[in-house]
């Protein structure tokens, strides 16, 4: 598996899966979030896949050779 690009934006933050939609917070999904593995986008899917969660930055793709 190939981790996640850093951050264009800050650098310091390896980019993770924003999920869409109304969530169902067990207790996997909760650990996700609080170990900033996976980030909340919404309601309302939009372009953004992936998120940075130390500057919140949003990206719709990862850089090439990434994934």
């Amino acid at each position: 598996m190939i981790s996640p690009p850093l951050c264009p934006g800050c650098g310091t933050s390896r980019l993770v899966p924003i999920a869409y939609g109304y969530p169902h917070f067990t207790d996997e999904l909760k650990r996700a979030l609080e170990e900033k593995r996976l980030v909340l986008g919404g309601c309302e899917v939009r372009d953004e896949k992936w998120a940075c969660p130390s500057c919140e930055n949003r990206y719709p793709e990862l850089e090439s050779g990434a994934q």
